[in-house]
C-alpha cells in the first residue's frame, strides 16, 4: 500500500482536519437513508397500483361503452355507427318537419293524408 493513502480513520481525520464520525452515527445515517428510500418506494408502489386500478376501470368503461354502442347501432365499427346516427338524425328531422306540416293541415287534409298513407302501406304489404 502506498504511504500516500491513510490507513485508518484517525489518519483521514488528521489529513483532512475533519472530526471523525463514530461508526454508530454512520450506521444510523445509512439506516435513515435506507428507511427514506423504502418509504419512497412504498409510496411509488401505492401510486402505481392506483394508476393500474384507474386504467382498468377506464378500460372496463370503454368496453361497456363499446357493447352499448353495438347494441344500439348494430355495429362496433365507428364509421358504420356514425352513418347510422346521421341517417337517424335526418329521418328524425324529416318526421319533425312532416309533423309540423300536419299541424297546419285542415281536418279534411289530415284525413286524406292518413288514408293515402294507409293505401301506401297496403301496397307495400306493411298492413
Amino acid at each position: 500500500m502506498s504511504d500516500l493513502l491513510p490507513r485508518t480513520r484517525r489518519a483521514i481525520w488528521q489529513a483532512t482536519g475533519q472530526q471523525p464520525v463514530p461508526d454508530s452515527m454512520v450506521a444510523a445515517g445509512v439506516a435513515n437513508q435506507l428507511e427514506q428510500e423504502l418509504q419512497d418506494a412504498n409510496e411509488r408502489i401505492r401510486w402505481l397500483i392506483a394508476e393500474r386500478d384507474s386504467a382498468r376501470a377506464l378500460a372496463d368503461q370503454n368496453w361497456k361503452l363499446r357493447d352499448e354502442f353495438t347494441a344500439l347501432l348494430g355495429t362496433s365499427d365507428v364509421r358504420e355507427g356514425t352513418h347510422v346516427v346521421r341517417t337517424l338524425k335526418s329521418t328524425l328531422e324529416m318526421i319533425c318537419d312532416a309533423g309540423a306540416a300536419l299541424r297546419n293541415f285542415t281536418p279534411e287534409e289530415t284525413s286524406r293524408a292518413r288514408n293515402w298513407d294507409r293505401q301506401v302501406n297496403k301496397a307495400r304489404g306493411l298492413v
